[in-house]
């Protein structure tokens, strides 16, 4: 069951071709790190969601590694006040 949930994006840095890493802030959660399969090639699924330093609604899903997979994400429009 993906978890779904408001984070800060503290970094992204590109992996391979066409993914990227980003360390993310929940409340809920902590700070943890996702894997964004595909986001430097895709516009639409990310939609320039994953700036630095921008509050993101993401949807993560648990993988056999260390790190989680960013199934999606989108701005939040939360007016500021969810971290």
């Amino acid at each position: 069951m993906p978890l779904v949930t408001d984070a800060l994006l503290l970094r992204a840095t590109d992996y391979r071709d066409a993914d990227r890493i980003v360390t993310l802030f929940t409340r809920d959660a902590g700070k943890l790190s996702a894997l964004a399969r595909g986001a430097r090639g895709s516009k639409r699924r990310f939609a320039g969601a994953l700036e630095p330093y921008s509050v993101i609604r993401v949807e993560l899903e648990e993988s056999r590694g260390e790190l989680l997979t960013l199934i999606g994400s989108q701005n939040s429009d939360s007016g500021g006040n969810s971290m």
